[in-house]
């Protein structure tokens, strides 16, 4: 302690020192994590993109993110990093600060293949007819579409003509939940067969009731064992 004159005084005075503690604040920070999405390709969807969207870092100290966030399958997962700060020597220095993450999501969609339905004209027989063959757009290599359903018809008529689809990989395992089908149906025909029918001559007295009309059907494959005339005439 030294008086106006600058002399040293010290001795002068009785000192006491009491020791106060100081504490260090670590400094906050945001790092923000970036989304990312995709339609489903097979391959893992990852996104290493990222900034420091609050606080700052002293002298030349930088981030440090190794990403762990990784998805392949239809689905949503966090794009999840360990995040450090490193002093300009590069070593870690993340003690010194307050870290929060802004995490975006990782995203697959499903991936919509455009698929065509066949389409087919028949005759009527008495018998199902049915077509299961299509046309697909926007596929992907070592992925197949199998039809897995498909519905039948008999009497005459125009159908739409839906089909029930699964994917498997090249190693069949089922992918379908990875994929959307946006399916455009083909159309059924089937078509009223032609017959033409011709009763046989036949003779009856004057006010008789005439006899059922005699059809030969033998020339026709109708899938039916008889037709009924209806109608009565009398001459």
């Amino acid at each position: 302690i030294y008086d106006k004159d600058n002399n040293d005084v010290t001795q002068c005075y009785d000192i006491e020192l009491i020791d106060k503690k100081i504490q260090l604040l670590p400094r906050k920070i945001t790092v923000k994590i970036d989304p990312a999405e995709k339609e489903f390709d097979g391959t893992p969807l990852t996104s290493n993109i990222y900034s420091l969207s609050s606080g700052n870092l002293i002298g030349n100290s930088n981030l440090s993110l190794n990403f762990t966030g990784s998805i392949t399958e239809v689905g949503t997962v966090l794009n999840d990093a360990d995040v450090k700060v490193l002093n300009e020597k590069g070593t870690d220095a993340s003690s010194l600060y307050e870290i929060t993450k802004d995490i975006g999501n990782l995203v697959v969609k499903p991936r919509k293949l455009d698929i065509t339905t066949g389409s087919e004209t028949f005759t009527y027989n008495d018998i199902e007819y049915f077509n299961n063959k299509f046309e697909v757009q926007n596929g992907l290599d070592n992925y197949m579409v199998e039809c897995t359903g498909y519905e039948t018809f008999i009497d005459a008529g125009e159908y739409e003509n839906k089909l029930q689809f699964k994917v498997t990989t090249k190693d069949g395992v089922d992918a379908t939940s990875n994929f959307e089908f946006n399916q455009t149906s083909g159309v059924i025909t089937i078509n009223k067969k032609d017959i033409s029918l011709t009763s046989k001559d036949t003779s009856v007295v004057y006010c008789a009731t005439v006899p059922d009309y005699i059809v030969d059907l033998e020339e026709y494959d109708l899938g039916i064992n008889d037709i009924t005339y209806v109608g009565d005439s009398r001459y």
